[in-house]
């Protein structure tokens, strides 16, 4: 149901498209803003949700192409956030994210394709020294330009999309378990992101 609702909003939003060159945005709205992620508990009785609170993006967006197009994501593992200070200390230390041994988790774009309406972002998801290739479906919500309300006479363009993908976290090393619950926590992962982001310039 998720899916066809961003299938559907890509449909709709898609009218508003601006029309020009490709465009580079790296400048992130962080209040509005978010990379998360969801983990099953008991088998999906309940689940667990956080977020990472420093992150950057590196988009370059060619409208008129978009495999053309390419992203550059750079996490900071040590920005996990899930609400509760004891757990977030324990998913920071070696038996999750390991921060001080593993800063970042990054993902590079190999190629940006699209399938119908489906827009997809083939790349390398890199956790912990671990590479994998992902695919990350997405949706563009928005692309809208207008004057800098800084600096007179500057364009700026302003983009908004909704991204989501799987991954098992044993793929990177992540085999921690309960000491008397082994399967309370589950092993696949839901990434969700939600960015706004401004163009450096047009």
């Amino acid at each position: 149901m998720k899916k066809i609702f961003l299938f559907l909003m890509c449909l709709v939003m898609g009218a508003t498209t601006v029309q020009s060159q490709s465009l580079h945005f790296a400048r992130i709205d962080v209040n509005h803003s978010t990379i998360g992620f969801s983990v099953p508990i008991l088998m999906g009785l309940s689940k667990v949700t956080g977020k990472f609170t420093d992150f950057s993006i590196d988009i370059f967006y060619d409208v008129k192409n978009i495999s053309q197009s390419s992203v550059n994501v750079k996490i900071l593992t040590k920005s996990i956030d899930t609400g509760v200070d004891k757990r977030d200390e324990h998913m920071r230390g070696v038996d999750f994210f390991d921060v001080n041994k593993y800063p970042e988790a990054t993902f590079v774009s190999k190629r940006i394709e699209k399938h119908c309406e489906v827009l997809r972002a083939v790349g390398d998801f890199t956790l912990k020294d671990i590479t994998e290739e992902v695919v990350i479906e997405f949706c563009i919500n928005g692309l809208n330009k207008r004057e800098s309300s800084k600096t007179s006479g500057v364009m700026r363009a302003t983009l908004g999309l909704s991204a989501s993908f799987t991954l098992d976290r044993q793929d990177y090393g992540f085999n921690w378990q309960h000491s008397s619950v082994p399967a309370f926590v589950g092993n696949s992962i839901t990434v969700e992101i939600e960015l706004k982001t401004r163009s450096i310039k047009l």
